[in-house]
């Protein structure tokens, strides 16, 4: 809880629902392989790395941006995950802005606008 809302001490339930919903971290509180006040541990030592990048979107999405910036943010997700957040990138589209740097051609099916950096060039595709 603290992770994401940054030791807010008014939390925003709706917002942080929101996050929870909208990062898939909520699925893995359902499952109770992690709780809303788990003890992640030092650099998130004691979660998988998918769960530790769900929390940190979780955190990004918790204040309702209306631009979201994400670098790599499937990089440790399992295959049925990266899924999942292609489905609510999808669902987020319009509700924000959302910039996506990524090498994975599975999140091009996000985007409106597709950018290649090919020997320091913008390709636009």
């Amino acid at each position: 809880l603290n992770n994401i809302t940054l030791g807010d001490k008014k939390v925003n339930y709706s917002n942080l629902k929101f996050a929870l919903k909208n990062s898939i971290i909520d699925k893995a509180i359902r499952k109770k392989q992690i709780r809303l006040r788990s003890n992640i541990g030092e650099l998130g030592l004691k979660i998988s790395g998918g769960q530790l990048q769900r929390i940190s979107i979780a955190r990004a999405l918790y204040r309702r941006p209306e631009l979201l910036i994400l670098d790599e943010p499937s990089s440790s997700l399992d295959v049925e995950n990266q899924k999942l957040l292609i489905d609510i990138l999808k669902g987020l589209k319009n509700k924000m802005t959302i910039i996506l740097i990524s090498h994975q051609e599975s999140l091009t099916s996000v985007c409106d606008k597709i950018y290649k950096i090919e020997n320091g060039t913008i390709l636009n595709d």
